[in-house]
C-alpha cells in the first residue's frame, strides 16, 4: 500500500515537500542529452531526377486538355514511371 501511496505523491509522513516521483525521474534523467535520431534526409540525383519527371508529367497532362491525347499518355506514363522508381529507391538506400 505503500508504494501505491508513494506514486500518487501523498506522503505519510508529511516531510516531502515535492511529489517523490517527480524526483526520482529528475534525478534518472538528470544526465540525459537528447541527441537526434532521426537525421534529414539529403537528396541524390535520382531524387532530383524524379520531381523533375514528375513535373514535367503534370505539365504535359494539363497540355493534353489543349493540345492533343498523346501528351496526356506521355505525361501520365512519366508520373507512373516516376513514382515507381522513387519506390524503387527507397530499398536501394
Amino acid at each position: 500500500m505503500s508504494k501505491i501511496v508513494r506514486v500518487m505523491g501523498y506522503s505519510p509522513k508529511k516531510d516531502e515537500k515535492s511529489n517523490p516521483v517527480l524526483k526520482d525521474f529528475i534525478r534518472a534523467f538528470r544526465n540525459y542529452k537528447a541527441k537526434s535520431r532521426i537525421k534529414p534526409m539529403k537528396p541524390n540525383m535520382l531524387d532530383y531526377a524524379v520531381f523533375l519527371s514528375v513535373t514535367l508529367g503534370i505539365f504535359l497532362i494539363l497540355l493534353s486538355f489543349l493540345a492533343g491525347r498523346i501528351f496526356g499518355i506521355v505525361g501520365g506514363a512519366m508520373v507512373a514511371f516516376a513514382f515507381l522508381s522513387e519506390i524503387l529507391s527507397l530499398f536501394i538506400r
